[in-house]
């Protein structure tokens, strides 16, 4: 999989979060979804009452239903609230997952510049060569340069190159 194909499954699956959250959000609002929801409750409620039942105890359990009613609307409200903040942490996870990608892509973007670089110094340098001289004294703290492991590494990269 490569760089960009990565980048767009992130995004793919950020955007489809948003969606979910922003389709949670409608169904939260909606009277539509909350009647459905209510009607469903009540039918099942209901069907569970026995008609051979007294009519006393048929209405107890009407009255059972009915108090239950405001307890149901409020637990089609904390679903969709508990499914949104689920959506959020996700989409959370999920950025803080594009954040890392990104970073690190900056990092071998990076690393891939200082190579080219030294790979550019010991080319320019092999070509303008000097006889040995004593080096200058540089001053303290002043890094001389590539390290000999990245010039030998350059150099060989050039010979690979050349071949």
């Amino acid at each position: 999989m490569s760089n960009n194909e990565f980048s767009d499954v992130i995004a793919n699956r950020q955007a489809n979060i948003q969606n979910k959250i922003e389709k949670e959000n409608v169904a939260l609002i909606s009277p539509q979804y909350h009647a459905e929801r209510i009607s469903a409750f009540l039918r099942n409620a209901v069907s569970n009452i026995n008609p051979e039942n007294t009519p006393e105890i048929i209405l107890e359990e009407l009255m059972k239903i009915l108090n239950s009613v405001p307890i149901a609307i409020g637990q089609g409200f904390s679903e969709k609230l508990q499914n949104i903040n689920s959506y959020k942490q996700e989409g959370e996870i999920w950025s803080v997952v594009s954040d890392e990608w990104n970073a690190s892509l900056k990092k071998e973007a990076a690393i891939a510049k200082r190579e080219e670089q030294i790979l550019n110094e010991v080319q320019s340098e092999a070509e303008n060569e000097a006889p040995a001289q004593r080096p200058e004294r540089r001053a303290v703290g002043d890094h001389p340069g590539p390290s000999t492991r990245q010039i030998r590494k350059a150099k060989a990269q050039l010979r690979q190159s050349d071949s």
